[in-house]
């Protein structure tokens, strides 16, 4: 898998044409970042295989903090 970091602008696109499948890649989506944010659906049409939404992981760990993890 290759972990694609903040291409600027619309390069995002770009990256998945370039290498035609040859292997998985993911994308980090974070708010104020380089990228401009897209949604999942968005990114899977351009064939990004998996996504990290770093907000939804910062939000999220007041929850685990009460699970006690």
């Amino acid at each position: 898998m290759l972990f694609v970091e903040a291409p600027p602008g619309d390069k995002l696109a770009e990256i998945p044409r370039a290498l035609k499948g040859v292997l998985p890649l993911m994308a980090n989506m974070v708010e104020g970042g380089k990228t401009p944010v897209k949604n999942a659906a968005e990114l899977q049409a351009m064939g990004f295989a998996m996504v990290i939404f770093s907000a939804a992981i910062k939000a999220g760990w007041p929850v685990l903090a009460l699970l006690g993890v």
